[in-house]
């Protein structure tokens, strides 16, 4: 086992291999480990950590990218953002930043995928020097769970990194077998061929081999949508806060009549079953709808199991994962889908 470096000690990056593939260039490594930061806070008398790392976002397109701190919902989230100091510790670079949440900046932080993005304004970025990572925009291939990644870990003030591969996508989700260390959610997941971002690491997955990462493009797509927009919301905390609950009952009337019955959850409506249509079910965030042929098991609050597709101009109809992968869902639910991409954030905030 290579060495890993301190808080205490000189800063430094070297080899944790932990799985299968070559050995990487450590320049390629600490080129990662550079923009990759241990993020504190206080919250409840009690010191909070997790690591993030600095991203360029092509939003709202590639030639105006948009540069902030991403991480995990469930490291950094909307409840506790305007209520405390965040400090941002980049060990290699020896920099931290101290992060103002109250100056204007565009957050967007949401459950579903697990995901937290806040902007940082030129100044900080000057401040820092440090470079935000890029994420592969282009489709990548998984081919026969052979695609090389590693990530970057970060928990409790250690940095280190551990190789592996992306063995298949699920819905949102990438699974890859690359052994984190505990604390490591909030981590980059990147493709070893270019040192481009793929994913964000969130989770191991219970009683499986698969450890869990959102996967980047559709993060993208979801920080997109709210980005273009946030004109249209006029309170700007919804921006970050969950989708409202419940819908007005004339906005229920509206989706019962384009085919859509609520369940028991009041984020969840489901398209029923018919002679040769298999049922969908439709997941209402506060940035996009979702769907999925699987279904999801309500009472259990499973339902972040489910391969869910983000419904999104332009987005593939395809299932991705499970007994449907790579199938199309029957005409009534495309032009259903179609239709709820047409009303925006309309049912959403």
């Amino acid at each position: 086992m290579g060495n890993i470096f301190k808080m205490n000690e000189e800063p430094r990056l070297e080899v944790l291999i932990k799985g299968s593939g070559d050995i990487l260039n450590l320049n390629d490594v600490n080129f990662i480990g550079k923009s990759t930061c241990l993020i504190e806070y206080i919250v409840n008398n009690r010191k909070a950590m997790g690591t993030g790392f600095l991203i360029e976002l092509p939003i709202p397109d590639s030639n105006n990218p948009m540069k902030g701190l991403i991480t995990n919902y469930h490291v950094l989230n909307y409840k506790i953002l305007k209520k405390i100091e965040i400090s941002l510790n980049f060990f290699l670079e020896k920099k931290t930043l101290a992060l103002n949440l109250k100056q204007k900046r565009f957050i967007f932080s949401d459950s579903f995928i697990d995901i937290t993005f806040i902007e940082l304004d030129n100044k900080e970025l000057e401040e820092l020097g440090i470079n935000c990572l890029e994420i592969e925009e282009e489709k990548f291939l998984i081919s026969n769970g052979l695609t090389d990644s590693f990530i970057v870990q970060n928990p409790n003030g250690i940095l280190s990194f551990a190789q592996g591969k992306i063995l298949k996508r699920w819905g949102f989700n990438l699974y890859h077998s690359i052994n984190t260390i505990e604390g490591s959610s909030g981590s980059p997941l990147v493709l070893e061929k270019n040192n481009k971002v793929i994913g964000v690491h969130k989770s191991g997955m219970k009683q499986s081999q698969y450890n869990i990462a959102s996967n980047i493009q559709v993060i993208v797509k979801a920080i997109r949508n709210i980005y273009n927009n946030r004109r249209k919301i006029t309170n700007k905390l919804s921006l970050i806060k969950k989708a409202r609950t419940p819908l007005s009952e004339e906005e229920i009337n509206e989706l019962n009549n384009h085919g859509l019955i609520q369940t028991n959850s009041p984020y969840i409506f489901q398209s029923p079953s018919s002679f040769l249509v298999s049922s969908l079910w439709f997941y209402r965030t506060n940035h996009a709808w979702y769907w999925t042929p699987k279904e999801p098991k309500i009472n259990n609050n499973e339902e972040y199991e489910c391969n869910w597709l983000i419904i999104y101009p332009g987005g593939s109809l395809r299932v991705i994962g499970g007994f449907y992968h790579g199938q199309e869902p029957a005409q009534r639910n495309i032009d259903l889908i179609h239709w709820l991409e047409s009303t925006k954030l309309k049912y959403l905030v």
